[in-house]
């Protein structure tokens, strides 16, 4: 439920910010994402905490994986988990099915203590996303595929770290 609420923020952002101005990128890395991302809301800017530019098996073009979080989120955690691509010169946010955490029947993020946060990252070419519990004693990863018009899971792992948590 969170990412979806992200994914929903991320893409209103982007047709808010197009809106405005008429900006055009020849590369996904000429795209200021601080700037792109501000909320007209927050009275700080956006603080982006991890970017980073990936080639992903079945796309063209490089994507840019983003986290970040705005004056919205207070201290749960980063609000902004964004994987964007240039289309027509322009970032577009690129979709996700809404899986809820569930995969092969199984609620994995229900696995998960406490605060849960995500990161993306690559491996072989293939989208990963990984969560984390409130105490780092166990995580989730989502591997995902481009289908032509969203990102679908194709596997989920849930691993146990040997860590007891807090003390």
């Amino acid at each position: 439920m969170k990412r979806l609420f992200i994914l929903i923020v991320s893409s209103a952002l982007s047709v808010a910010y197009g809106a405005d101005t008429k900006m055009t990128y020849r590369s996904i890395k000429d795209v200021k994402f601080e700037k792109f991302l501000n909320r007209i809301e927050c009275t700080s800017d956006v603080n982006i905490e991890s970017i980073s530019f990936k080639k992903l098996n079945g796309l063209d073009d490089l994507v840019a994986l983003i986290v970040g979080s705005t004056c919205m989120t207070g201290t749960a955690g980063p609000d902004i988990h964004a994987v964007y691509i240039l289309e027509n010169q322009y970032p577009k946010v690129m979709p996700f099915e809404d899986n809820k955490g569930i995969y092969g029947g199984i609620d994995y993020l229900a696995k998960l203590d406490g605060n849960r946060n995500s990161r993306y990252e690559v491996k072989d070419g293939q989208l990963q996303e990984r969560w984390h519990d409130k105490w780092g004693t166990a995580f989730v990863t989502f591997t995902y595929k481009w289908n032509g018009k969203e990102f679908v899971v194709i596997d989920a792992m849930y691993k146990k770290n040997s860590m007891k948590g807090p003390l």
